[in-house]
């Protein structure tokens, strides 16, 4: 489909109307490169091209399997990359001087920070949203194929040899390699995916998996837990509220403190020990919230708001030297349940992702390919390293990471799921408890 040409693309396009053979000839291939303003301004683009019928769905082929029968509509999936590449960044790139659409927006190149490994079966937005969601702080570029090759040059003889091809040049130069799982089949399933993964082995990076945006459910389950919350201070005052004397609020307070202890605080426990099951630790959770919320509003904000002390500086005066330490615990419960909320949603997350992963996953011998000779040379060089791929595989599932730490550890039959996230539960109770100390 032939590219409307607009004023401003020169702008938007630094490197148009060069000659894109010179300008991969110049320029280093491990600095094919964007960044993550390329992506944001890469995922607008081609939501403009949706809506504009620039990239359309493709009937599946009966006999081949191909196609794109995606939903214009849907934002959260999109195309998939063999229909953009055609549709969208081939007919561009053609127009701009046939260099990749990295060159095309950085015509001089950037070093390499991050090197992802994908499938182009994902869909465009799906892919591009956890690319964004995932991106590790203080790195600032990243390599990515369907970006940095040259869709209309012959790189055929620059892959002849695994090792020297621009994927491992860039690999190399990374700190951290970013996997991609997508929800159409194992990035694994194919060859030049386990060939990475042997590459990030044998350079020893920092494997990690991407997980798709979590934001509207994080919102979600907090703003649910502040209102029970309210909720629940509200109910705890007007519970004590109901005394006239202040023996009962002291009597209250003391009473709240023992349902803290044999409530809030075993729930705290049992929600870390539960934490691999999702919806028992989002009972605990919800209960924790509740407990902790009823108990200070029942303690110290009932003693705040007590007839006796209803002046701000008597109050305040009262609150400090009496109601304090149930105040703080009551207070500490209620962010260690929203914490642990926090930490269930990533758990879920990185369980859907480890799930992508393992669909239709095998051995890296039976992967699929599309060149036969690329497999051949591919698997003539992994040579006997394949079981050792297999496992790091087998670890970054496990773990949502692959480092030669973590490797190491799973020699010695340590159960490491989940180990790359880290628990904010955990380290708001360590806190809490050295502050009440």
């Amino acid at each position: 489909m032939p590219v409307t040409v607009h004023d401003d693309w020169h702008s938007r396009y630094p490197g148009w109307g060069l000659d894109g053979q010179a300008l991969h000839a110049a320029v280093a291939p491990e600095r094919w490169c964007v960044t993550r303003k390329d992506f944001l301004f890469l995922r607008k683009e081609i939501w403009q091209a949706v809506c504009k019928g620039g990239i359309r769905p493709i009937a599946i082929d009966p006999t081949t399997g191909l196609g794109d029968e995606f939903d214009p509509t849907d934002g959260f999936i999109g195309p998939n990359m063999y229909n953009v590449v055609e549709s969208f960044i081939k007919p561009l790139t053609l127009e701009a001087g046939k260099m990749s659409w990295a060159l095309l927006r950085h015509p001089a190149g950037l070093s390499c920070d991050i090197f992802i490994t994908h499938c182009w079966a994902e869909g465009a937005f799906e892919f591009i949203d956890k690319v964004l969601a995932s991106w590790p702080l203080n790195r600032s570029t990243a390599w990515c194929c369907i970006v940095a090759n040259p869709q209309h040059l012959d790189i055929q003889h620059l892959i002849e040899s695994p090792s020297a091809s621009p994927f491992a040049k860039a690999l190399r130069c990374a700190s951290h390699i970013m996997v991609v799982p997508t929800e159409k089949v194992s990035i694994y399933s194919r060859v030049w995916c386990a060939y990475e993964a042997y590459l990030g082995i044998k350079e020893e990076k920092i494997i990690f998996m991407a997980h798709r945006p979590m934001r509207r459910e994080m919102m979600s389950s907090l703003v649910v837990g502040a209102l029970l919350a309210c909720i629940a201070v509200i109910a705890g005052y007007l519970s004590q509220h109901q005394a006239a004397t202040s023996t009962w609020h002291e009597l209250g307070a003391h009473l709240c403190w023992m349902l803290n202890i044999v409530g809030s605080m075993p729930l705290q426990f049992l929600a870390l020990l539960l934490a691999r099951q999702p919806r028992i630790s989002s009972g605990l959770n919800i209960l924790g919230v509740t407990v902790a919320a009823w108990a200070l509003g029942a303690t110290s904000i009932s003693a705040c708001l007590a007839p006796h002390t209803f002046e701000p500086q008597a109050a305040l005066t009262h609150l400090g030297s009496r109601e304090w330490p149930y105040g703080f615990l009551h207070i500490s419960s209620i962010v260690f349940f929203m914490a642990n909320e926090v930490d269930r949603l990533r758990f879920v997350s990185s369980r859907l992702e480890a799930d992508q992963l393992q669909n239709n996953l095998h051995e890296i011998r039976h992967c699929g390919f599309t060149v036969q000779a690329d497999y051949d040379n591919i698997m003539a060089e992994i040579g006997d390293k394949e079981d050792e791929v297999n496992r790091s595989i087998a670890v970054l599932i496990d773990a949502g990471m692959s480092t030669p730490a973590l490797r190491r550890t799973a020699e010695y039959g340590v159960d490491l799921r989940d180990a790359a996230n880290l628990r904010l539960a955990v380290g708001w109770l360590g806190f809490s408890y050295w502050c009440a100390v």
